[in-house]
């Protein structure tokens, strides 16, 4: 069996790719332009994530699902556009994932710090010290998954 991790946004999407049979992790990052409209960056997300279902075959995916922020619970203000694109991307990589057949568990956003993430994603693989913090975030994911199933990675 494999899993797809997604650390979803519109400019750098992590993602960690796990086989239990082969009990190997791949970790990668898919990079959009900034210069792009944003419905042009979303179509690139989604073909890159259907290349890589393609490629790996995966039977699982996890998405980290986005918060519903707001002032009164977090106390500091939030760009509302930002937050609806990242929504409109978390949307175009479920429909790949749905129109593939594979099932989704949404992981909850993760509250550690990034030097935090590092330090975890690295004890867990090794690999995670020369991919990026998205990567490192999508292994992160993965590993929470695994643990909530109870499989070790």
């Amino acid at each position: 069996m494999k899993i797809i991790s997604i650390d979803p946004s519109i400019a750098n999407i992590g993602y960690a790719i796990y086989s239990m049979t082969e009990r190997k992790v791949k970790l990668g990052t898919i990079h959009t332009d900034t210069n792009k409209s944003i419905e042009e960056r979303i179509q690139h997300i989604c073909r890159e994530i259907t290349k890589l279902i393609h490629e790996y075959s995966p039977q699982q995916a996890v998405i980290e699902k986005i918060p519903e922020y707001s002032r009164k619970r977090y106390g500091t203000s939030v760009n509302h556009g930002s937050l609806m694109r990242l929504h409109r991307a978390v949307g175009a990589i479920q429909a790949v994932f749905m129109n593939s057949g594979i099932p989704i568990h949404m992981s909850p956003a993760l509250t550690m710090p990034k030097h935090s993430q590092k330090h975890y994603a690295v004890d867990i693989c090794k690999d995670a010290v020369k991919a990026s913090e998205h990567a490192r975030a999508a292994l992160i994911h993965l590993d929470k998954y695994l643990k909530l199933k109870r499989i070790n990675l």
